[in-house]
């Protein structure tokens, strides 16, 4: 017998009967298991020195995959899933926030490229004028106003995604630094190119929709009302 001292309680589930305990006291454990006798027979312990294995999946949606792949091979698993569930349904909770706020702050980016186009034709009313009286098209007009709307959209958006990509930097560093303070293993941030370019095309494209209607307003202003504004 071994008299041990019960120093704390592991917050977290375990099964009756399960501690945890030093090392050394494991294998001392492990060596009397192998070689004692229970009511005449050796005790029926794998010879293997280890006890189990910790299979890290690549992601939350393959647990229960990775899970159905050891049980095929004969092997008794055990995860959280329960407590995986809950982490899902949360993360797809903060996904629709972020989403909600994403969507008011494109309608709102969308709305101001709008209203800035609107003033910059209103402004160049006597420029458009001179662009049709030497025989600039329709056409012609609508194309320079939605170029224009594409390039601010496309400078704008680069300039957000810059941004974005330098704050959840911080963020990350910030919430790495204090996993490590708690002993806990740290997050990894990675600006994904695909997720950067499509960010930087879809605002010149969002952009250049919202620039629409003010691009047809000039395209529509007949030359001779243009030429004789003030």
């Amino acid at each position: 017998w071994v008299a041990l001292d019960i120093v704390g309680v592991v917050a977290q589930d375990a099964a009756a009967g399960e501690f945890v305990v030093p090392i050394h006291q494991t294998r001392a454990d492990r060596t009397w298991a192998l070689g004692g006798i229970a009511d005449g027979d050796r005790f029926a312990l794998p010879t293997s020195e280890y006890t189990g294995l910790i299979v890290i999946a690549d992601g939350l949606d393959a647990v229960h995959r990775v899970r159905a792949q050891i049980d095929r091979l004969g092997y008794a698993t055990s995860a959280p899933e329960q407590l995986i569930a809950n982490v899902r349904r949360y993360l797809h909770v903060v996904d629709i926030v972020l989403g909600g706020v994403a969507s008011i702050a494109l309608v709102i980016a969308s709305l101001g490229i709008a209203n800035a186009l609107l003033a910059a034709v209103r402004e160049r009313r006597r420029e458009i004028g001179v662009l049709k009286a030497i025989g600039a098209r329709d056409r012609d007009v609508l194309r320079w106003f939605l170029i224009e709307a594409g390039f601010i959209g496309l400078v704008g958006g680069g300039l957000g995604t810059l941004l974005g990509v330098v704050i959840a930097m911080s963020v990350g560093a910030v919430v790495n630094g204090y996993l490590t303070a708690q002993g806990l293993e740290g997050v990894r941030v990675v600006a994904s190119m695909p997720v950067v370019v499509s960010g930087v095309l879809g605002a010149a494209a969002l952009a250049v929709v919202a620039g629409v209607v003010p691009a047809r307003r000039a395209a529509h202003l007949p030359a001779r009302e243009a030429v004789g504004s003030l």
